[in-house]
């Protein structure tokens, strides 16, 4: 991935980020959530690499508009 550089402030990525994984592994000795369970998520990225994480106890989805049916495996012209 190559970053294109804005002073000093910030960097922006010139491709997009392409997810090589997707991992969810429950936490048994958390001190969060008591009473229900507890999960790490894990978003392992090959391009540009690293991963994102994040945890939560649960989480809701809520469709916004009508689903669309796509020839890649990307979502493209939305806002």
């Amino acid at each position: 991935m190559r970053l294109a550089s804005f002073g000093d402030t910030y960097q922006v990525a010139l491709t997009e980020p392409v997810i090589a994984h997707l991992h969810s592994e429950r936490l048994m000795e958390q001190k969060v959530c008591l009473d229900r369970s507890y999960y790490v998520w894990a978003m392992e990225l090959c391009t540009p690499g690293g991963e994102i994480r994040f945890d939560a106890s649960g989480f809701t989805q809520v469709l916004r508009r009508k689903a669309m049916l796509c020839a890649e495996q990307r979502i493209t012209g939305f806002r």
